[in-house]
């Protein structure tokens, strides 16, 4: 039987999908609302953290602090978002909130960057992460709060780049 987690794993997934599709389908429509759709995008990585701090970070201490300097700094040096939010969706538990941030995410993500390729390397990068964490119940072994705010911290520096990398 399909877990609650699978499902919002396939959920956010097909965000990314049906951004691609889109693109493919009014490739007009898209050099004109990439202003907004990157405008979009920050708002909504806005929104995650929020979602984050919320949902995900139920206790602050020093190593969830240093946990999310990491994250800052990743964030300005490596640009695989999809692979922090998967880690993110996996270890934020059965949340829809999240998991359709993710989802619309992927949508605007999809309609900018709808190079050939572009679906398979991001779909690696977010499926491969999920289906890691949950074949090896990695949840319950990890302390989730360290990497929900390692992935506040990565999406914090990444929206302070997308804001500023028009």
């Amino acid at each position: 039987m399909i877990n609650t987690e699978s499902w919002l794993i396939a959920y956010s997934f097909l965000g990314l999908v049906g951004g691609y599709f889109l693109s493919k389908i009014s490739p007009e429509e898209m050099k004109p609302g990439k202003r907004y759709f990157n405008y979009g995008k920050i708002l909504l990585l806005i929104l995650m953290i929020l979602a984050g701090i919320v949902y995900g970070v139920s206790y602050l201490n020093r190593f969830v602090f240093i946990s999310a300097v990491i994250g800052l700094f990743l964030g300005l040096y490596f640009d695989k978002i999809f692979l922090i939010l998967a880690l993110g969706l996996s270890f934020i538990s059965e949340n829809i909130l999240f998991a359709s941030l993710i989802f619309i995410y992927g949508l605007l993500e999809g309609s900018v960057k709808y190079k050939e390729g572009f679906l398979w390397k991001e779909g690696l990068w977010f499926l491969v992460p999920s289906v890691l964490v949950l074949l090896f119940s990695l949840t319950s072994k990890i302390d989730a709060d360290l990497i929900i705010s390692l992935v506040i911290g990565y999406v914090l520096a990444y929206a302070y780049k997308l804001s500023f990398n028009r």
